[in-house]
């Protein structure tokens, strides 16, 4: 600031008259320099979605036991594609979450280690489309836009499994595909209702 205060100083003038036209620069440049320093501290902290949508998170069990559809998101904290899709799955949550219920799970948290096994969980993210029955309807994994997850919730609360052509296949995802988990629960996939 020295430096600055020496630029802006005209030799003639002593230390401590000050014109306005150099307390407006040294203002503007003090502002400028906060305005930078709060969008770079922003930028770093690029997990903030993904911590919230955490924080908001349901607990597993209390999910399955309320009778509505649920969609576990197996993440990491480490995982970019995780910390990508935050903002989205965060937006998602906002428009269903008086329909459906969103866990968040953390891989590298050993508490869930049962749930990782059970769901068959070998990469994130992954999201386990589970009816209101608790039954998994399918499986998407990899990078997921906004517009397929809006799809994929849509096609849980109308109870139907979709097509793959919901999936994402652009390069930046080669892992994104649905694994139709039905196995043993065809039966409990209901037709969409017409009426």
């Amino acid at each position: 600031m020295e430096i600055l205060y020496f630029l802006l100083m005209p030799k003639s003038i002593s230390s401590e008259s000050i014109t306005n036209l150099q307390k407006i620069i040294l203002t503007i440049s003090t502002l400028s320099l906060i305005i930078i320093l709060l969008f770079l501290r922003g930028n770093l902290n690029s997990q903030a979605p993904l911590n919230q949508l955490a924080e908001k998170s349901m607990e597993p069990m209390q999910a399955i036991n309320n009778e509505k559809p649920t969609v576990f998101e197996f993440y990491a904290d480490w995982c970019e594609v995780c910390k990508k899709m935050a903002p989205s799955m965060f937006n998602i949550e906002k428009n269903y979450s008086d329909r459906v219920n969103f866990v968040l799970l953390n891989v590298d948290n050993p508490r869930w280690g049962e749930l990782i096994d059970k769901y068959e969980v070998n990469g994130v993210p992954q999201l386990t489309f589970l009816d209101k029955d608790a039954k998994v309807i399918y499986v998407s994994k990899g990078l997921q836009s906004e517009e397929q997850i809006n799809k994929s919730i849509n096609y849980l609360l109308n109870e139907r499994i979709p097509s793959k052509n919901i999936t994402n296949n652009n390069q930046n995802s080669i892992q994104s595909n649905i694994k139709l988990a039905i196995k043993n629960n065809q039966d409990s996939i209901k037709p969409r209702s017409h009426g």
